[in-house]
């Protein structure tokens, strides 16, 4: 029951723990050596420095593997998240790219190194300027062209180009490095939607005069569930071919999903079934949160009690999480064994990015366990 481009020898490795194991808690199963292949083969292609949008699994064991790799550095959203990162990684800067940030934060920040800043309004520009010393780098964020991804983050930030030159035009006279950046959105399906974007901030620049620092390009890059091995080929470029025809400037980008998604692999029991419904011991409230909303293709791997050995009938089952809520259900059917029964795990590829990230203890049910297989 794979599907073409998973990794074999991650779900091979999946299968020993069950043998081993026998958990009876779902457990997300993390291969430093595909982790750190993912954030390889993204850092040789993309022609800038890479940083890593903590959000996506923010696991000490995940920090510190890519805080030993070949990255640029971290992109935070919290204090709570660079505090993270620097228990296991004190040596990389790290970018606060939330566009607005308690004043506190902004102290707190600053207290810990923090440099970079993003802001995308007066008010939040006013905040940085009064809690930090100098030196500082500030980026502000433009609104993207159009809506390509999943998530539309421009409904919540960002600035058209026109409100964005006052803005830019304060820092230069703050005497302090300016940027700019955007988010095309999570899961971005179209390459051109950079280019696009590139596109926005090279007439900010040129309606300027000025030459930014540096240019991040955000994150958004996708990866392909259920699917071929993920391609970023057209992405890297499409943002290189925008970005030749404009003068050079330093780019950097944030990828989450795309350095850590295949790394990860959840293990879940089936802890019931009554006719096409089945129940796990993970759902919507923990790993699985994501899994809805983003409309991801599961395509697990089923394990019976007795033998690694699946079965060859299969049937389409409505599948729920371990809570009493209704809402716990995901909204596709799987394609499971006929015979599947309580005991029994699947396999799920594809779940190192807003799995862990995202699980909570609703109805008292434990969070999932994080291990690394290698």
């Amino acid at each position: 029951m794979l599907a073409r481009g998973q990794n074999v020898p991650t779900i091979e490795q999946a299968a020993d723990f069950v043998e081993r194991r026998r958990p009876e808690v779902a457990t997300l199963l993390i291969s430093r050596s595909v982790l750190l292949g993912s954030a390889d083969n993204f850092l040789k292609s993309f022609p800038g420095g890479t940083l890593y949008a903590v959000k996506a699994n923010p696991h000490p064991e995940v920090l510190a593997c890519l805080g030993a790799s070949e990255i640029a550095g971290f992109d935070v959203a919290s204090i709570e998240e660079a505090e993270s990162v620097r228990t296991v990684c004190s040596s990389k800067p790290l970018h606060y790219s939330h566009p607005v940030k308690a004043t506190a934060s902004i102290r707190d920040a600053y207290k810990i190194g923090i440099r970079h800043y993003v802001v995308d309004s007066e008010v939040e520009l006013d905040k940085i300027l009064a809690c930090v010393s100098r030196p500082l780098s500030i980026a502000v964020r433009l609104k993207t062209p159009e809506k390509s991804g999943t998530y539309d983050f421009n409904t919540k930030f960002g600035l058209h180009p026109a409100e964005s030159v006052p803005l830019i035009k304060r820092i230069i006279d703050a005497k302090v490095e300016w940027g700019l950046t955007f988010h095309v959105g999570s899961q971005c399906k179209h390459p051109k939607a950079f280019s696009a974007a590139i596109h926005v901030c090279h007439s900010v620049i040129e309606n300027l005069g000025k030459m930014p620092g540096y240019l991040n390009v955000g994150g958004g890059f996708p990866v392909a569930y259920g699917q071929e091995r993920s391609d970023l080929t057209a992405y890297f470029v499409e943002i290189k071919a925008a970005c030749s025809r404009m003068p050079r400037v330093p780019l950097l980008c944030e990828p989450g999903r795309a350095l850590v998604a295949e790394s990860g692999t959840l293990v879940v029991q089936v802890i019931g079934r009554a006719d096409d419904r089945v129940f796990l011991s993970d759902g919507v409230f923990g790993s699985f949160g994501e899994v809805n909303y983003s409309k991801i293709q599961m395509t697990p791997y089923h394990l019976t009690r007795a033998s690694a050995v699946p079965s060859l009938a299969e049937s389409e089952f409505r599948v729920f999480g371990p809570t009493c809520d209704s809402f716990d259900e995901l909204d596709q059917r799987l394609l499971l064994p006929a015979t599947i029964k309580e005991g029994d795990w699947l396999i799920f590829p594809m779940m190192g990015a807003y799995s862990n990230a995202l699980a909570s203890r609703f109805n008292g049910f434990r969070l999932p366990s994080v291990e690394l297989i290698d």
